[in-house]
Parts: C-alpha cells; sequence; structure tokens
C-alpha cells in the first residue's frame, strides 16, 4: 500500500468546507488517541495532540474571519487551514508506514480516515463474437436469392460464402462483406442447390462460420 493509501486528499478533507473540517479532524484526533496501534508517535510526527491543537487554532481563526471579515484575518484562517491539512496528511503518511512495518492491517481500521476503494480490475476477456443465426433464404426475381438473419448488435459486418458442394472446402466463393444482415445473390443457376454461410465480423474478433443453409435457385 503506499502512503496515499488513506483517502485524505483533495477528493476528500480538501474539499470539505471550514466548518466540516473541524469535526473530521476532529474525529480524527479523537481515535487516532484512543487507538492501541497508534502509540509511542515519534516527536517529528504531528501526532493527535498536535492535530489537536492545530484544529483549534484553525476553528479560532475561522470564527475571527467571519466576526471580522477584514483580509487579514481571512488570510490568517487560509494559512492555519494549509497548516491542518498538512498535519493531517502527515499523520496519515505516519499511519500508512506503520502498517507497512509492522504488517499490522488493524493499523488501518477504526483511525479516523476512510480507506481508498482499491479500483476494480478490468475484466480483460471478451466474449465471443457471436455466430450469424436464424439464417433465411427465399426466392428473388429469377437467378437471385434473398438472404437474411439475426442482426447482430455493433457496427461490425456480416460475410457470406455459397458452394454447390459444403463437403469440398476449396469450392467455397467469397460472397462478400455486408454492413446489413438482408443480403442477396445474383447470377446463381437455375436449378441448382446453393449452400450458403455466414460469419461476423465484430469489435471482438471474427467468429465461426454458421451452418450452411441451402435453397434451389429458380
Amino acid at each position: 500500500m503506499s502512503l496515499s493509501g488513506v483517502e485524505i486528499l483533495k477528493g476528500s478533507l480538501h474539499d470539505l468546507g471550514d466548518a466540516a473540517l473541524v469535526l473530521e479532524v476532529g474525529t480524527i484526533t479523537d481515535k487516532g488517541e484512543a487507538h492501541p496501534g497508534l502509540q509511542d508517535v515519534p516527536p517529528d510526527v504531528p501526532g493527535p495532540s498536535v492535530l489537536r491543537q492545530a484544529n483549534l487554532d484553525f476553528a479560532a481563526s475561522v470564527q475571527a474571519a467571519l466576526e471580522d471579515g477584514g483580509k487579514k484575518k481571512v488570510a490568517e484562517r487560509d494559512r492555519k487551514r494549509v497548516h491542518l491539512l498538512e498535519c493531517v496528511l502527515m499523520w496519515s503518511q505516519f499511519i500508512v508506514m506503520r502498517f507497512k512495518r509492522r504488517n499490522d492491517p488493524t493499523v488501518l481500521e477504526n483511525n479516523g480516515f476512510a480507506l481508498k476503494k482499491p479500483r476494480a480490475k478490468r475484466n480483460s476477456t471478451h466474449a465471443p463474437t457471436p455466430v450469424p443465426s436464424e439464417t433465411r433464404l427465399k426466392h428473388g426475381e429469377s437467378t437471385v436469392i434473398h438472404i437474411s438473419t439475426k442482426q447482430i448488435p455493433g457496427n461490425g459486418s456480416f460475410e457470406l460464402r455459397y458452394t454447390t458442394n459444403p463437403n469440398d472446402e476449396s469450392s467455397w466463393i467469397d460472397g462478400g462483406h455486408h454492413t446489413s444482415c438482408q443480403m442477396e445473390l445474383r447470377g446463381l443457376v437455375p436449378g441448382t442447390r446453393y449452400y450458403i454461410s455466414l460469419r461476423y465480423h465484430g469489435k471482438n474478433g471474427t467468429s465461426a462460420w454458421s451452418d450452411p443453409v441451402n435453397i434451389i435457385a429458380l
């Protein structure tokens, strides 16, 4: 866990109003003082006692700025707010370092801070590209066959192939790519049985070929 493991940065305490910040730091101070894993704080770390005093000073400066409204009072309030947030940041870093050195997860519990939720890992696996289904054939004008298949969501395309002998892989003829699920074949030989198969090209790859369907051209 990195030093930013305790959620106190801009997404949290920095965005709190003055009154809310005083209350939040008060909670952090109280819990830090009572936490058995956060005793024996080194002198160069702003522990709960330092935080409490900085919080009291900031609260007083907030009240003074409200009552006076002058630029000096407002500037003093802002300066004490920055100092308070710096103390809170250093205290949170100490908590995380103690956790890492002692390998004691209880240090990260009930200390007044909210832990950042780990980012959910994106699933790198993709669903397989669906095979075209519900393919239907019907006669059009002479030597024309109309082909329809179930629409597949996305911006992919259907690839069409046809043959008179589905058992001979080399006999398949390319029928082109089609963005619509409605297609047609022209120039066929009347009285000949044609076998037609489709596959889909989508964002996750290319599907397997569909089972052939057949029709006799008129």
